[in-house]
């Protein structure tokens, strides 16, 4: 396998990353690392064993989370340091949605106040965005049902925020209440999906007077 054309010893890729983050750190400032810098850091690395994998790419998962929470807080600092421009000119050059920009500054914000601490926040950004949302005594429960940590996933937030407001209606209501109001929105869901089958079986009439019947119909309807 032919080596790269460029060479950068372990060392100086530690101290350059140590740099990086001591000035994130103290002055939150972005520094541009040097290609040969970036090609080293993005690099395939030549595993020693299934743990060194493992150890390898969690780093870099590690390291993505850090950027997310950078671009986070950059976006605050944006908004903060222009106001007026920020929905006009920022937003809308970004290479991401406005929903994406609100839900990294969310998660940026809520490390700063401390509601989420770095290491034990999700390494998704979109879990993360969900845990900060949640007001002071649905962050505890959270906590005491184990979500707030880097291996939850959204869907599992969302699965345990619906059964908490379901639990709590029921708490509130009373089961039955709570089945009806079901029942309705089902009852609801299923006109809606019978008017969208009908509108279908139209068209598909409108298509067959003017083409004919589809071939695999006409088989079906010689036997």
């Amino acid at each position: 396998m032919a080596k790269p054309a460029y060479s950068l010893k372990p060392s100086s890729v530690r101290a350059r990353r140590e740099e990086v983050e001591r000035l994130d750190a103290t002055t939150k400032a972005v520094v541009q690392l040097r290609p040969r810098d970036e090609a080293v850091a993005n690099a395939i690395v030549q595993f020693k064993s299934p743990e060194h994998a493992v150890e390898v790419i969690s780093t870099l998962w590690g390291e993505a989370l850090k950027k997310f929470l950078a671009i986070g807080r950059n976006l605050t600092e944006a908004k903060r340091r222009y106001p007026k421009q920020y929905e006009t000119v920022v937003l809308p050059q970004l290479p991401f949605g406005r929903g994406v920009a609100y839900q990294l500054r969310v998660v940026a914000e809520a490390v700063e106040h401390g509601r989420l601490i770095e290491n034990e926040m999700p390494r998704n950004y979109s879990a993360a965005y969900q845990l900060a949302i949640l007001d002071e005594d649905q962050f505890v429960a959270a906590r005491k049902a184990d979500l707030v940590k880097p291996s939850v996933q959204r869907r599992a937030i969302e699965d345990w925020k619906r059964n908490t407001l379901l639990e709590a209606r029921i708490a509130a209501e009373g089961r039955q209440a709570v089945l009806r109001t079901e029942r309705e929105k089902l009852y609801d869901e299923m006109e809606r999906v019978q008017a969208r089958v009908d509108a279908i079986n139209t068209r598909l009439r409108e298509i067959e007077t003017e083409i004919g019947p589809d071939t695999l119909e006409r088989a079906l309807g010689h036997q």
